[in-house]
């Protein structure tokens, strides 16, 4: 993952041309690598922005189930009325740096294309992966096994608030829920098309610790899902993919064009799927040089891309982020699902920028290193919840550490 730059001057001693031809390059090679932000709506950080930044959800608004008849009249108090949840986002600063000694000059190292991959690659896993984690923790939740023990759905109940889900139907044991996800899933309810953490179900209470925009009240609906006991063997299947297939129409979600949604999954769960006789048969491996770190299959109508280990967002059972962990998430998503802010004073998809330090002041002088560093602001927030399906699963040990 990227370190936040600390102590790294931003002054350069580079001349523009050299600095623009080798960003240049970076950014193409880094281009190639970066999938996650080319479905994401995006907004630019401007000139002299910091801060907070709003970002407005137009929630959908309920279908009209009577007939008109002929002496109905509309007025005030019969207009429905376009109702926003806002959703408030703050860009943090992203970066790293490389050094090198004086028996390297600051362009024959730039220059070296193993040097550019790798500097590239650094850049675009780093990214991937800080876009990732926010699309697979703030989408809603479907278990590979859809045991009903750890996947419930219901009626928030009067008492319910921003932080507190209350509902006496939950008869699960104290602290059941801990870790888990909840999303509210119809449109007439508050809160609608978003996720929050569960922190902690008090069984006493019937009630679940959660972080939403608004208050919860007697019309949200929601669905509350909870990795434990999630098993190695509960892998990814054909079987798993219609049931997210089916709740995705359900849910209306918005496909892209041709009626397609888009998912990444791990190596390891592409293994097991094609372990599955069903997809083995059925799907389309696509041949494309567009992308260097993912591998393109085609099936059911989705286009499944298989990210690298360095991408991909796994978990624990209890829900604490873990690149090691027993819970692989694969993110299911349409149109329009999350969104990227970018600094407009980068570059590229992810408003990056490439620093050069080739004369060291005395400040971040050691050994007469010299530098290269890469930074931008940024930050991700899925706007609609119920448009981003995360399967959990498990996958088969690859008895590989890497």
């Amino acid at each position: 993952m990227s370190t936040l730059l600390t102590n790294i001057t931003t002054t350069t001693h580079y001349s523009s041309a050299k600095r623009i031809k080798y960003e240049t390059q970076l950014l193409a090679k880094a281009a190639n690598r970066l999938l996650v932000e080319k479905y994401a709506t995006t907004r630019v950080i401007g000139k002299g922005e910091a801060g907070t930044y709003r970002l407005n959800k137009l929630l959908r608004l309920a279908k009209k189930t009577t007939q008109d008849v002929e002496s109905t009249l509309y007025g005030a108090a019969d207009a429905k009325k376009l109702v926003t949840n806002y959703l408030d986002v703050t860009p943090v600063r992203f970066g790293d740096s490389f050094g090198f000694t004086d028996d390297v000059s600051i362009e024959a190292f730039i220059s070296d294309e193993d040097n550019q991959n790798e500097i590239a690659a650094q850049f675009a896993n780093s990214m991937e992966y800080q876009a990732m984690k926010v699309i697979c923790t703030g989408g809603m939740r479907q278990r590979a096994d859809n045991d009903s023990t750890y996947t419930v759905s219901g009626t928030c109940d009067s008492g319910s608030s921003a932080t507190a889900l209350v509902d006496d139907a939950l008869v699960q044991a104290n602290d059941a829920f801990n870790g888990g996800r909840v999303t509210i899933t119809n449109p007439e309810g508050q809160c609608y098309d978003e996720t929050s953490a569960v922190t902690d179900f008090d069984a006493a209470t019937d009630t679940a610790t959660v972080s939403f925009t608004n208050t919860l009240d007697t019309t949200s609906k929601y669905r509350m899902v909870v990795g434990t006991n999630l098993a190695s063997t509960d892998v990814i299947s054909t079987t798993n993919l219609l049931y997210v297939n089916l709740l995705h129409t359900m849910l209306g979600t918005e496909r892209f064009k041709g009626g397609t949604l888009k998912a990444f999954i791990h190596p390891q769960q592409e293994h097991d799927l094609w372990s599955d006789s069903v997809f083995y048969t059925t799907a389309q491996q696509v041949d494309t040089d567009r992308y260097s770190n993912y591998k393109l299959i085609r099936w059911l109508g989705v286009d499944w891309f298989i990210g690298s280990q360095d991408t991909m967002y796994r978990e624990d059972a209890d829900g604490t982020e873990n690149q090691a962990g027993a819970v692989f998430i694969a993110p299911i998503f349409g149109q329009k699902a999350y969104s990227l802010i970018r600094w407009g004073q980068g570059y590229g998809d992810f408003g990056v920028k490439w620093l050069y330090k080739d004369q060291p002041d005395s400040s971040d002088l050691r050994n007469m290193a010299r530098f290269i560093s890469w930074k931008t602001k940024f930050a991700a927030k899925v706007m609609r919840s119920t448009s981003v399906i995360n399967l959990m699963t498990g996958a088969t040990d690859a008895n590989l550490l890497v």
